[in-house]
């Protein structure tokens, strides 16, 4: 009778481990100091747990023991009437992390569970009064999406994370071409593609123009992102202190017409609040970077209809947001939403600001934000034309179009890196550094 209890688990466990087998595992980091997010997804219910242990630490006696968290487990239906599909997501938090240490894991059921990942024991610092001196670098990009276009940035970004060279991703909205497309199954392919990736390093999101299909269902589920007492659990805005930079994480699609004008007001005064917050903190962490989907500057040719982008919807976010950015001194906004490349002189209403004994890839003391749009990650609409021909104005210092993505390098608390990265040949595109001798200017 054993023996045939024996059997018949062994044949069902064969058939059905497609199903409970752990997929899409990616990062991402909460609103508790010391603490990450791990989501996975199987297509079949399982009672799931992240398991985990510290590694490379000083402070660790017996790096053989391995600790579980469980899962919280739910149901995802999502397709058309016609063709349904359902996935499982899992997500498990591991708390009281040292930053000091790199920490082992993998996730699953008792009967089939993922490979093994490693991950970085730093998070941000959410308290006022903490502080992070260490240097940080992170990747920055938008419009990234699953297919051949996509694959150069899959390849170079692989090849980073194999030398753990930065920190943490953050992918400003327009995300895989969409997460809704055939049925959800391109959501899932691009997670696919993304693992290898978001599964060691936290994978930090905000929306863009193609998130808010059937009110966010996709992005909700499959991307859980801090949670604060203004954004109501939806994570579509947040802030983040790590190293010597604020992040400020915001939404722009909620500035426009299909949005009741309610959420964006709650987003401006959180901004504002948050803004003010940091600045008191200036000392510790004085550079300020605002990331959001659509760009209040950028060097479209207007005269196509298309590109409305850098004409009436950058006018309205300009309206909403560019007199609180330049009043809180914020150094750096980064956006997307053009597929292609660009970066602003430090700019306010027009005025080019960035400061005297500044060259185009040098900027000392700037007296206003710089704009910056990397939108060029690779996705199904290829890169844009106008990038070729446009008059490019005196507002603007680089114009490319190549698909890559970004890097952001805040080495201490004077001296700010960014650069341009080429994914198809591997080289630099384009690159800033910032140095400032004040924490505002």
């Amino acid at each position: 009778m054993n023996i045939s209890v024996t059997f018949l688990l062994a044949v069902f466990l064969t058939v059905n481990a497609d199903f409970i087998n752990p997929e899409e595992v990616h990062l991402s980091w909460t609103e508790n100091p010391g603490e990450i997010r791990i989501t996975w997804a199987t297509k079949l219910p399982s009672k799931s747990y992240a398991t985990f242990r510290p590694l490379l630490c000083d402070s660790v006696v017996n790096p053989s023991v391995w600790n579980q968290s469980r899962s919280n487990d739910t149901k995802f239906i999502y397709g058309s009437p016609e063709k349904y599909n359902h996935q499982f997501i899992h997500t498990a938090t591991i708390s009281n992390l040292n930053p000091n240490c790199f920490y082992e894991y993998y996730v699953g059921c008792n009967w089939v569970v993922s490979e093994k990942f490693v991950f970085s024991g730093r998070t941000p610092v959410l308290s006022s009064t903490a502080n992070d001196a260490q240097a940080f670098k992170a990747l920055i990009f938008g419009n990234w999406g699953y297919g051949i276009s996509g694959q150069y940035t899959s390849y170079l970004m692989s090849r980073e994370s194999q030398i753990r060279d930065f920190d943490a991703v953050f992918h400003l909205g327009n995300i895989a071409y969409s997460l809704d497309s055939h049925n959800g199954e391109t959501g899932d392919d691009f997670f696919s593609m993304i693992q290898p990736i978001a599964s060691s390093y936290p994978y930090m999101t905000i929306p863009g123009t193609q998130e808010d299909l059937a009110n966010y269902t996709q992005y909700h589920m499959r991307f859980l992102m801090p949670k604060n007492n203004d954004n109501k659990g939806t994570g579509f805005f947040y802030s983040l202190n790590i190293g010597p930079v604020h992040f400020a994480m915001i939404n722009s699609e909620l500035y426009f017409n299909k949005t009741p004008a309610s959420l964006a007001l709650e987003q401006t005064n959180w901004l504002r609040s948050d803004l003010t917050s940091a600045n008191q903190q200036r000392t510790a962490r004085p550079w300020i970077v605002i990331l959001m989907h659509r760009p209040l500057y950028c060097a479209s040719n207007l005269s196509l209809t298309r590109h409305t982008i850098c004409g009436s919807e950058a006018t309205v976010l300009k309206e909403s947001l560019e007199e609180i950015i330049y009043d809180n001194s914020v150094d750096l906004v980064i956006s997307a939403h053009l597929n292609g490349y660009e970066r602003s002189a430090a700019i306010y209403k027009g005025e080019v600001l960035k400061g005297a004994n500044s060259t185009a890839n040098y900027y000392t003391d700037p007296a206003a934000p710089v704009y910056i749009v990397s939108g060029a990650a690779g996705n199904s609409e290829g890169l844009d034309p106008l990038y070729q021909s446009v008059s490019v104005p005196e507002t603007t210092e680089f114009v490319g179009s190549t698909y890559g993505y970004g890097r952001i390098y805040a080495y201490n608390t004077t001296h700010l890196y960014w650069e341009q990265y080429n994914a198809a040949n591997l080289t630099q595109v384009d690159y800033l550094w910032i140095s400032k001798s004040q924490a505002r200017y």
